[in-house]
């Protein structure tokens, strides 16, 4: 038989919301805030509340009023399956991830709070191993497929940028076969959620 070449014509990252196994990840289990409307899908990011409990950054900004910061601890909703747990598909409705799970208001959540996982990145092309990562803190006309609390690559009208030691691991990009977001790796350096 002969030989044949089968072109490679990029990186596949896998799921939004995986984590890397390849570098000591850490997850921290919580329960999302039972009185949040807004639910974090897989790979969003996530604060902690005063009350010991996850919110997604869309939650904290729209609906708590609070400000992310670039000193604000970062977390990020780990894809996961659970025996006898019910994880909707459908998305929550904060972000574009279509047939992306989320956790419930009130259920635990697994929570990446060091290492690397695969996120949505709407805007923006990171500009390589070690870049910043932007987070999206309001709403812009220019930018009408990203949403409050999206991951983006580069610096753009209304979000800012995490320095807290949340990076992306390349400057790679990825399309989820999934769902048909594009997708990158970031990484969470320094554990600031215990």
């Amino acid at each position: 038989m002969p030989a044949s070449i089968i072109p490679v014509t990029g990186l596949i990252l896998g799921p939004i919301g995986s984590i890397s196994q390849t570098d000591f990840p850490i997850t921290t289990p919580r329960l999302i805030n039972p009185t949040d409307t807004l639910v974090p899908n897989f790979g969003d990011a996530l604060v902690l509340n005063s009350n010991n409990t996850y919110s997604s950054v869309a939650q904290y900004i729209s609906v708590d009023s609070s400000s992310v910061t670039e000193t604000t601890p970062i977390a990020f909703a780990q894809a996961n399956v659970k025996t006898n747990t019910y994880y909707p598909t459908n998305g929550s409705g904060t972000g574009t991830i279509a047939n992306s799970g989320n956790y419930p208001a009130g259920s635990e959540a697994d929570a990446l709070t060091r290492g690397t996982i695969n996120v949505a990145v709407p805007y923006g092309t990171p500009a390589g191993a070690g870049a910043g990562v932007y987070i999206r803190t309001a709403t812009s006309e220019s930018y009408p497929n990203s949403w409050i609390g999206a991951i983006e690559g580069s610096p753009l009208t209304g979000n800012v940028l995490m320095t807290n030691g949340v990076v992306f691991k390349t400057g790679i990009l990825s399309t989820d076969s999934a769902t048909g977001q594009i997708t990158a790796q970031v990484t969470i350096l320094n554990r600031l959620i215990p």
